[in-house]
């Protein structure tokens, strides 16, 4: 079994892939006595390398208010979804009779989510009264035959009763350590992030992969529901608009590509990678027409190019699966809205291909937003002087200086 390691950062733990554990909710806290639920998780009191807490619970445990009884409710979010193999816990150690404060009858339950989270009991455990002296009294809960820890998001302990001769109806804990073999399972850090604005064009789509994935299933859409529901099967590669549907729009972007090679134009009808678009091409078109879905194929990497046109003022929901075999590992569903960039004044216009040497050319493209790079909307332009043109007016966020070779 590979060791568990947590780095104490600041006010939480930092797990072995980055991931934050956090409080999502709690009863109550004391905080005039500063005893607080994020003390559970940030390492005061507790030194890491021993498993050793110490006495003093100012500022080192969490405690619910005066006001609050049992049942007490404190919920942790690890941060992204792990394969949670146990959680490890040291009781309210405030010495005296104040150890009776300490969890005796608790509830554990788990979410796969922190969006609208369903949870699942795992049933009743006991924690055992700490000794009120310091020392490792840590508590191992073995959590490796609940199929639910499988996929662990939110961590929910319910104290519904206090160790007997307590001095009030306070309850509390001292520290909480969630311990997983391996690796975090599910797709993190988008990139974009999630929710952002994106304006320039050649996107790449990137993610932090679930470290035991041998390759990822990639879906993108516009419709939250189509991306939330879809499952893989045919990747839609000729939806060059990103539509969920192979329609004419994408015919049309075979046809203006028709016996040339696109290079790096996006999107590109030349899905064989032969370097010309011809009757391999349309045949793979005439194969999906009509075909819709938003599923885009499976990546060994962990970034992904759309081959599409991304329309202004739109919002693209996507989703990375971790394929790790024989499993599939759902992730998170993300966004990012494109720019209007149809504010664009057009002050260069090529009818046809302009050839001024061997190694300068540009053209007009008739497609909208068929571009490459940080250059004008309605234009694909390819040159290596600057010096050939002028842009006019752009945008806040695009840079119109800058060529595409």
């Amino acid at each position: 079994m590979s060791p568990k390691v947590r780095i104490i950062v600041a006010d939480h733990w930092e797990g072995i892939s980055g991931d934050v554990v956090t409080i999502e909710d709690v009863s109550s806290e004391h905080t005039a006595l500063g005893r607080l639920a994020v003390h559970t998780i940030n390492g005061s009191g507790f030194n890491s390398s021993t498993g050793v807490h110490g006495i003093e619970p100012d500022g080192e445990m969490w405690l619910t208010d005066d006001s609050t009884s049992v049942p007490a409710t404190i919920t942790f979010d690890l941060g992204v979804n792990t394969d949670l193999d146990s959680v490890t816990v040291w009781n309210y150690n405030e010495p005296g009779d104040y150890t009776n404060r300490g969890a005796n009858s608790v509830e554990i339950l788990i979410a796969d989510s922190d969006s609208s989270p369903v949870f699942t009991s795992l049933g009743n455990f006991t924690f055992t009264q700490a000794p009120g002296t310091a020392g490792n009294f840590g508590q191992i809960i073995d959590l490796t035959g609940y199929a639910v820890a499988d996929d662990a998001r939110l961590v929910r302990i319910i104290i519904n009763s206090q160790h007997s001769g307590g001095a009030d109806s306070c309850v509390g804990l001292s520290e909480v350590v969630f311990n997983w073999e391996g690796a975090v399972r599910r797709a993190s850090n988008p990139s974009p992030p999630n929710g952002s604005g994106y304006a320039n064009s050649g996107l790449v789509l990137s993610w932090t992969p679930g470290l035991s994935s041998d390759s990822h299933n990639v879906f993108i859409g516009t419709d939250f529901n189509d991306v939330n529901d879809a499952v893989a099967g045919t990747a839609l590669i000729c939806d060059f608009d990103y539509s969920s549907l192979v329609d004419f729009n994408d015919l049309m972007v075979l046809a203006e590509q028709w016996l040339t090679d696109p290079c790096d134009l996006v999107p590109s009808a030349n899905m064989g990678g032969n370097g010309i678009v011809n009757m391999a091409d349309y045949a793979t078109v005439a194969s999906q027409w009509n075909l819709g879905g938003v599923y885009r194929g499976n990546t060994v990497e962990a970034s992904f190019v759309p081959n599409a046109i991304l329309e202004p003022d739109t919002t693209y929901y996507w989703r990375i699966d971790e394929v790790d075999e024989p499993n599939i590992i759902k992730g998170d569903i993300w966004n990012f809205t494109v720019d209007n960039r149809t504010q664009w004044d057009i002050v260069e216009d090529w009818s046809e291909t302009v050839n001024t040497d061997t190694s300068r050319w540009s053209y007009r493209s008739t497609s909208k937003a068929r571009e490459v790079g940080t250059v004008m909307p309605y234009f694909h332009i390819v040159y290596d002087s600057p010096s050939m043109w002028t842009p006019g007016p752009s945008p806040y966020g695009w840079d119109n200086t800058v060529g595409i070779m």
